[in-house]
């Protein structure tokens, strides 16, 4: 699968902002260079950073850095 396939099948099932944020963390498919997140290691083009919005209670998720060492702080609006 391509990573919008699996980002595609992942949101299907997602409920949470800790559902999201797993996402964005997800390495299926890591060994074919195609997972969602991709780390320094591994390619050239890899995940710097990651936001997840709550537009409802009007706050972010931001994470910067590789997702896989890095807390996601919350910023409020």
């Amino acid at each position: 699968k391509t990573r919008y396939e699996r980002a595609q099948e992942l949101l299907k099932k997602a409920q949470t902002e800790e559902d999201l944020i797993q996402i964005l963390r997800d390495r299926n498919n890591a060994e074919n260079g195609i997972s969602i997140c991709r780390t320094e290691k591994e390619l050239e083009c890899f995940t710097h950073s990651a936001f997840v919005f709550n537009c409802a209670e009007a706050k972010a998720l931001y994470c910067q850095g590789d997702l896989l060492e890095n807390e996601f702080g919350v910023y409020r609006f």
